[in-house]
């Protein structure tokens, strides 16, 4: 059997299968949204072809497209003026939250390169030439490095 055939055989119910499986493989494994859509265009699509039963093969993979890309569309348009507020904002951009804070060296920053273990995780570090045991605050992050300097007394 070809894709054709499959395509013009299939019903209302097939559709809402297709779109009820999607919704259960992204609320179950992918945690993201990009499967919602696909599953509300799938629902759209079957009732589409519930309410009229004669559409044939390329109106419904018509109705199936559009109604992705409006739901695509209308997420966009809702997540812009909605946007999604966390406690935790740094959390996927790690060297952003310690921009600011303040460390001991425990080796030295030779150079104009170093390195810094915070937690478990070793960070490469650039900033002015200090022995092992100086304090230092996290200016900024540069791809995967921290950019430090010292920290004034006083």
């Amino acid at each position: 059997m070809d894709v054709i055939s499959t395509v013009q055989s299939l019903e209302p119910w097939h559709w809402l299968v297709i779109g009820i499986a999607l919704l259960v493989i992204e609320l179950g494994v992918t945690g993201t949204v990009f499967l919602l859509w696909l599953s509300a265009a799938a629902i759209v699509t079957g009732v589409a072809l519930m309410t009229m039963p004669d559409l044939s093969w390329q109106v419904q993979l018509m109705v199936f497209s559009v109604s992705a890309v409006l739901a695509l569309l209308a997420t966009r348009s809702w997540l812009r003026l909605s946007p999604i507020q966390s406690d935790r904002p740094a959390l996927n951009r790690r060297g952003s939250a310690y921009v600011g804070r303040r460390f001991t060296l425990q080796r030295p920053i030779e150079s104009g390169s170093g390195e810094l273990t915070i937690d478990d995780t070793l960070w490469r570090i650039s900033g002015p030439d200090l022995p092992a045991g100086s304090e230092v605050e996290v200016l900024a992050v540069e791809g995967t490095r921290l950019r430090v300097d010292t920290v004034s007394a006083g």
